[in-house]
């Protein structure tokens, strides 16, 4: 028979891996979309590779915060690719409650108490609120897969043009 302490051991393992793939897969992402949007807006005021990769490396990603460069990217997109927010009209808005997730994943430690862990033990993907030490918005399993594919999304159509220099 399983001791009780080897139980709440194997839960808190369970649980720290379970909170690692949450973070690690939401911040990645997250990471492959900024970058995706710093491409898109070096590549509309640099003109050759070089510069575009001066540009993002030495001012966009060091400097520019992602809300200020979602800001940059909006009025680019209205100005030069209006096709784009037809298509995805709820973009600005999506993406500021990516970045929302992202600084909450990324900034907020989990509650690895022994309460913690038990509020976790029955949930594959728990809702945010009960994984870290805060009052914050609560996501579900169904709330982070749905950003995921957001991500996801907005990160291949702008990849899309990316290639096809829109």
């Amino acid at each position: 028979m399983e001791n009780k302490e080897n139980i709440i051991d194997s839960d808190f393992d369970i649980f720290i891996n379970t909170v690692f793939e949450i973070r690690g897969k939401l911040l990645q992402t997250c990471i492959e979309l900024e970058l995706k949007m710093d491409g898109y807006i070096a590549e509309h005021f640099c003109e050759t590779e070089e510069k575009i990769i001066e540009f993002g490396s030495i001012v966009l990603a060091p400097r520019i915060s992602w809300g200020e460069k979602l800001n940059i990217f909006s009025v680019i997109i209205e100005k030069y690719n209006p096709d784009f927010l037809k298509e995805y009209p709820s973009f600005h808005s999506d993406i500021k409650k990516i970045i929302e997730h992202r600084t909450v994943f990324a900034h907020y430690p989990a509650d690895t108490t022994i309460t913690g862990v038990e509020r976790f033990k029955n949930t594959r993907m728990p809702e945010t609120s009960k994984i870290v030490y805060a009052s914050i918005p609560s996501s579900s399993n169904e709330d982070i897969n749905s950003i995921l594919m957001g991500i996801h999304t907005y990160t291949t159509a702008i990849d899309i043009m990316i290639r096809i220099g829109k």
